[in-house]
């Protein structure tokens, strides 16, 4: 329909070529392409390579920087690894000199309870002789005593055994014991 249309109104031109138009036609379109070229080629293609500079440029520095961030992380991580491993040494020292500290403390210890223990058995030996050279003391007093009351009389039997039992009775009060019943038993 629209060929019918232009073919009544004067033909169809668009087939026909006209030999000053076509070249008219390249001299505006060389026109066009020479300002184009001129005035707006140049400058998109400098914005474009400037653009893509640009992001190259910062495509490194993001390398570099990721690298720089990467080799600080592992600086942090090895300085953590050593702090972590000090840590362990000076808890491990502090374990070792408390256990020295005890093992000092507890040997102190045993030297003064030892210490102690010696002190009081020469304290209970002083004690015990000095006890026992009184009682010593006394049996002599009282043997001398007896013998000069033997001596000074006559004893018949009943007198020895009278005198046999009050010098072991005196021997009871001194001593506190009640473990000479075999001895009078001899009488």
């Amino acid at each position: 329909m629209l060929l019918k249309f232009l073919a009544k109104e004067g033909g169809l031109a668009i087939l026909e070529v006209d030999p000053g138009l076509v070249i008219w036609t390249f001299i505006i379109f060389g026109l066009v392409l020479l300002l184009l070229h001129r005035f707006a080629w140049g400058p998109i293609n400098r914005a474009l390579d400037s653009r893509a500079k640009k992001i190259h440029e910062n495509i490194k520095a993001s390398e570099r920087l990721k690298k720089e961030a990467e080799k600080i992380l592992n600086e942090h991580i090895a300085k953590l690894d050593k702090l972590q491993l000090e840590a362990h040494k000076i808890i491990d020292d502090t374990h070792e000199q408390a256990k020295k500290e005890r093992d000092i403390i507890l040997d102190k210890a045993k030297a003064e309870a030892l210490a102690l223990l010696e002190t009081s058995r020469q304290e209970i030996d002083e004690v015990k002789n000095v006890a026992m050279s009184q009682v010593e003391k006394h049996v002599i007093d009282l043997s001398i005593k007896i013998s000069s009351q033997i001596l000074r009389r006559r004893i018949n039997p009943s007198d020895n055994e009278k005198l046999t039992g009050d010098a072991f009775n005196d021997i009871k009060s001194i001593r506190g014991i009640d473990g000479l019943e075999s001895i009078e038993s001899l009488n």
